[in-house]
């Protein structure tokens, strides 16, 4: 019998593929010296001009858990289990609507419709101030 092979979901290697451009692009930024301040700011903004003209768009939840988490979305508390922070990086990638839930107003505990033009980009240690519900997650677990 052939063992299953396990393949990851299209929008995980869209954004895997995101990921190592950026991280790639900015290697080369800090390894070349030589490159100059607008050179380098040049590269970096075409990574995001590329994506916006050919709308790379990721919706976190057609992912699982455990692509979630290789991706750097980070658990938010030990008390909810469901709330899983977004990566700064990931921002770009982002639908321009979807569901999630801020950390900045703790008085509100709900999931919510999250407009992506309205979220506050400041980030914590790398991570949005905004995370998503791993409940509704396509697929939770992998295997």
């Amino acid at each position: 019998m052939k063992p299953i092979e396990v393949t990851h979901t299209a929008a995980f290697d869209r954004a895997k593929w995101v990921r190592e451009v950026i991280l790639r692009t900015t290697a080369e930024c800090m390894t070349y010296t030589t490159w100059s301040a607008k050179f380098v700011q040049e590269e970096i903004q075409g990574i995001v001009n590329w994506m916006k003209k050919h709308e790379v768009i990721v919706n976190p939840y057609e992912m699982r858990l455990d692509e979630i988490i290789d991706l750097g979305f980070k658990r938010y508390s030990k008390d909810d289990e469901r709330l899983y922070l977004i990566p700064l990086w990931f921002y770009q990638l982002l639908p321009n609507s979807f569901m999630g839930k801020s950390i900045l107003d703790e008085a509100d505990d709900q999931f919510h419709q999250l407009i992506k033009t309205d979220l506050d980009t400041d980030n914590r240690g790398g991570w949005l101030a905004y995370g998503i519900d791993i409940s509704q997650l396509t697929m939770v677990t992998s295997g």
